[in-house]
């Protein structure tokens, strides 16, 4: 039982991935990005978006990008499509020269970006509980065990319980609000996120 419920709270967690994070819409095409070791996880994530009556589902994998030229994905933009984006920068974490590797990659999605940054597109980065992903953040545990713990706290952070009702929704929503009231007013040019493995810096337009 206690399996059934864990995974009916993650696939809340993607669920509310498609339905809040990128507001797929009924007859909407996808275009899910994603690292070729997450395709078992990728698939299951089109097959809701599927049954969240998406008219096509596309996937393309990171290892693979350099296939499509970007302007296809321009022109999908076009037409209306939504996008996906999963641990985008997961490939790169143990690769050597790993900055270049995530300019290039950054550069190759320039355009796309520049329709998400003027909200021309319905776009959403998300995480999922990848392998590499999770032992990565949780060294100390074993790899099914780093998983698990991955999911627990991706379902907390999205706030999927299922026990949460709507007030507790209405509350965070305001939190959430408040919060930007704030950054907006401190006039920030950029945030660096830091820890023993992390060391992020995201500018602000």
């Amino acid at each position: 039982m206690t399996h059934l419920v864990a995974l009916d709270r993650f696939n809340h967690y993607l669920l509310s991935m498609l339905i809040h994070g990128v507001n797929l819409q009924r007859g909407q095409s996808l275009m899910i990005f994603g690292n070729t070791q997450d395709k078992a996880l990728i698939d299951h994530l089109t097959e809701l978006a599927l049954a969240c009556r998406a008219k096509t589902v596309m996937r393309l994998y990171y290892q693979d990008y350099v296939s499509m030229p970007i302007q296809s994905l321009v022109d999908k933009a076009e037409e209306g499509w939504a996008f996906l984006k999963l641990n985008l920068f997961e490939r790169f974490v143990n690769e050597d020269d790993q900055s270049a590797k995530m300019d290039a990659f950054s550069a190759y999605l320039k355009p796309l970006s520049a329709y998400s940054q003027h909200g021309k597109i319905q776009s959403c980065s998300s995480v999922i509980p990848s392998v590499s992903w999770s032992t990565h953040v949780f060294p100390e545990l074993s790899e099914s065990d780093a998983v698990e713990r991955m999911k627990e706290e991706l379902i907390a952070a999205g706030h999927c319980d299922l026990n949460n009702d709507l007030n507790q929704v209405k509350a965070h929503t305001h939190r959430l609000k408040a919060s930007v009231l704030r950054l907006n007013k401190s006039h920030l040019t950029a945030l660096t996120f830091k820890s023993q493995t992390c060391n992020l810096t995201i500018g602000l337009h």
